[in-house]
């Protein structure tokens, strides 16, 4: 039997579980070159890490890596119940407070490699930690795709370490008492996209992550689908990127 050692934490409830030894040998290429290997050959490692009955569908697993760039304090491949994750917001807080925990780093800024690029991050004396996300902008404006039961629906195609669909205009309350109706318009927008054939720029929508229903009216009403039934009505920490590359990205389509 093979043994992995964990850390879990949590950042404001939402869990992050870093793998610091046991898992899989991915060699020593690129963190996106190791993600594939990870995906093709070791994918049993992610669902037993994250999923029942060892996690949940609202966990985020931290694979902990050495990075390439020298600057860098680690290297992290992010995963789910789903699937991979390009960035995670909440998931490199919790990677960060974990590294000072085992003494990795100290207070200070510091360099994390993802599979999609170099996130700076400062743990901050306090134990609050900062986060510069990767590049973010919207790939593509008012995408109206015709979703069964709801009519035509659109949104934002737009990239914060992952690929979001925001939506903007959907007729819904946003509250938790109607959390089943946007699961399942959530679920259909995603099939719909992927019916469509609509893309980010290089996977299709409905294989990446959130998709995500704002409020105009209220600036602090937000609800995102995760995973394969998990919520949140407060954004991933991906989430802002993304929005706020949509509302300062006049240069996409």
């Amino acid at each position: 039997m093979r043994r992995i050692r964990v850390v879990d934490s949590h950042t404001e409830g939402e869990p992050t579980r870093v793998v610091l030894e046991g898992g899989p040998d991915l060699g020593i290429g690129s963190l996106g070159e190791r993600v594939k290997r990870l995906r093709a050959e070791y994918d049993h490692y992610r669902s037993a890490i994250v999923t029942e009955p060892r996690g949940s569908d609202i966990m985020v697993g931290a694979l902990l890596c050495e990075p390439v760039d020298p600057r860098c304090s680690a290297g992290v491949i992010f995963f789910n119940d789903v699937g991979y994750l390009g960035m995670c917001g909440h998931g490199m807080i919790g990677l960060v407070v974990t590294l000072a925990r085992i003494g990795r780093i100290s207070a200070g800024k510091h360099w994390i490699e993802t599979p999609v690029g170099v996130v700076a991050a400062e743990l901050h004396e306090n134990g609050r930690v900062s986060v510069a996300n990767v590049r973010s902008f919207r790939f593509a404006r008012a995408v109206t795709v015709s979703v069964p039961g709801y009519g035509p629906v659109t949104g934002d195609v737009a990239w914060g370490g992952n690929w979001f669909f925001l939506v903007s205009d959907h007729g819904q309350e946003l509250s938790l008492s109607n959390v089943e109706t946007l699961m399942n318009l959530s679920r259909r927008i995603r099939d719909a996209l992927k019916s469509a054939g609509i893309r980010g720029k290089d996977v299709p929508i409905a294989s990446s992550h959130p998709v995500r229903f704002g409020d105009r009216r209220a600036s602090w009403a937000r609800f995102s689908r995760l995973g394969s039934s998990s919520t949140r009505n407060t954004p991933p920490r991906c989430c802002p990127s993304s929005r706020a590359a949509r509302t300062s990205s006049p240069r996409r389509r």
